[in-house]
């Protein structure tokens, strides 16, 4: 195993340890490697909310690196997916795989996983259809389980169902502050808005993830050491 495998599998065991990953970028930076700039700029942006003055040019410089807009789906990732699955996305190419081998059966029952309040909440435009998610993290036995058991059932079009690998790039990582900056954004359209607990609440942040399910659905995730986030919404003409 060489020095940078050594680092991201300790990096993916632990993803709430922010020294290994300033460690990893020192060692980067003995190598001359300009990866440096990516790690130091994504532990910066863990433990961000999307309302610090410095957050959007971070998440733009992040971006650049992960390359992982839908705009963006012909270009080469310049980050590895050994180091996307390793530092930032919530459902990994292994947890893809197994899904498209198991088929939309292998979707488990929604079981453990808490909605706020009713399934279809009240908004002004009637064609929004949204959902919020809360689940304990040891209630699940990976953080897909939780995927699979909210976004996936509540997407109509399921992005995961091809079994092409290409199937990823209508799933890619996002920070912790677009997260948020996306679940506060939809709550304020809201006229019955439900409970939510702070950013601040619910720390460490470990990853969160963009799902596109096509036809106008969508799909948030984001997971803590303790809690499994989401958020699903859908357009209906």
């Amino acid at each position: 195993m060489s020095d940078e495998d050594a680092f991201l599998t300790g990096i993916a065991s632990d993803r709430a340890d922010r020294t290994r990953l300033l460690v990893f970028a020192d060692w980067l930076a003995d190598q001359g490697d300009p990866r440096e700039e990516f790690v130091r700029t994504h532990t910066r942006l863990l433990d961000m909310d999307g309302t610090e003055s410095e957050f959007a040019g971070l998440d733009k410089v992040w971006n650049r690196w992960v390359r992982g807009r839908p705009s963006s789906r012909s270009r080469r990732t310049r980050i590895s997916d050994r180091w996307l699955d390793a530092m930032c996305r919530v459902c990994t190419i292994a947890d893809v795989n197994q899904y498209t081998l198991n088929g939309p059966r292998s979707l488990l029952a929604l079981t453990q996983a808490k909605i706020f309040g009713p399934r279809d909440h009240l908004d002004p435009t009637p064609s929004l259809r949204l959902n919020l998610y809360r689940g304990r993290a040891g209630d699940f036995g990976s953080p897909f389980d939780f995927v699979a058991q909210t976004v996936l059932t509540d997407l109509r079009e399921d992005p995961f169902r091809s079994r092409e690998i290409a199937a990823i790039d209508s799933c890619f990582p996002i920070t912790r502050g677009r997260f948020w900056q996306s679940w506060l954004g939809h709550l304020h359209q809201l006229r019955e808005a439900p409970p939510l607990p702070s950013p601040e609440a619910d720390y460490p942040f470990l990853a969160a993830q963009y799902i596109d399910g096509g036809d106008n659905n969508h799909g948030l995730v984001a997971t803590y050491v303790n809690d499994y986030f989401a958020l699903t919404w859908s357009m209906r003409e």
